[in-house]
């Protein structure tokens, strides 16, 4: 039960800095020029909150096995709270939900945010050095395959879709190149067909990508 009790306490801490974070990115965003209300920022916490459930199960919990539980500190606890990766992750959790809601209002992505992913994916690269030229090629694929949908689609794919998939790439290497585009475009198409047939949109209408892009990133990263 103690033992429980601490896993649930490291949870609700992570899930304060996600909280505090939120509102950091919040007032980021109104600087920007991005003006949302914090009701709708609710919404993109929300899922955060659920990633972060599932962050738990795939980062926190291998860590912590059964059979090592007995011997849970609060010192094993602060170690993964300061692991750079862990609190990386954190962030770039944030950052995706925030992306998310301002492409979904403004139907478009900031480069400061953009250049904040890619930041972050060159650091969770580089801290893999056994992977770090496949994060790179990864990033330099969707890179031009979206660059190029861009252009064939006249616009309908956005520069700071291109830019986003950039970073990306850096996450997923080579191996979630395809599942990554797969998911994507798949979510898209569904959405789409239900938002035509609600006549909610009409075919001539934009569709905001960045959230279906960044929903097949999890769904490939705790696939």
């Amino acid at each position: 039960m103690r033992r429980m009790a601490k896993l649930l306490f490291l949870f609700l801490v992570s899930l304060a800095v996600v909280v505090g974070l939120h509102k950091a990115f919040y007032a980021w965003s109104r600087k920007l020029s991005y003006s949302y209300e914090w009701a709708q920022q609710s919404w993109a916490l929300l899922v955060s909150g659920v990633i972060l459930i599932f962050l738990f199960d795939r980062w926190v919990l291998p860590v912590f096995q059964p059979q090592a539980l007995h011997s849970l500190t609060w010192g094993d606890m602060f170690r993964v709270l300061v692991d750079p990766s862990f609190l990386a992750f954190l962030v770039l959790v944030v950052v995706l939900t925030t992306i998310s809601l301002i492409d979904y209002l403004y139907y478009e992505i900031p480069n400061e945010y953009n250049a904040l992913v890619f930041v972050l994916g060159l650091a969770w690269a580089f801290s893999r050095s056994s992977s770090w030229g496949q994060a790179l090629l990864a990033s330099l694929v969707l890179f031009g395959l979206f660059f190029v949908l861009m252009v064939l689609t006249k616009g309908q794919l956005g520069a700071g879709d291109v830019k986003l998939v950039a970073g990306l790439g850096l996450f997923l290497g080579t191996s979630g190149i395809l599942p990554f585009f797969v998911y994507s475009f798949l979510l898209a198409a569904l959405v789409s067909v239900f938002l035509l047939m609600a006549k909610k949109k009409k075919r001539t209408d934009r569709l905001p990508f960045g959230p279906f892009l960044v929903a097949g990133f999890f769904l490939v990263f705790f696939g």
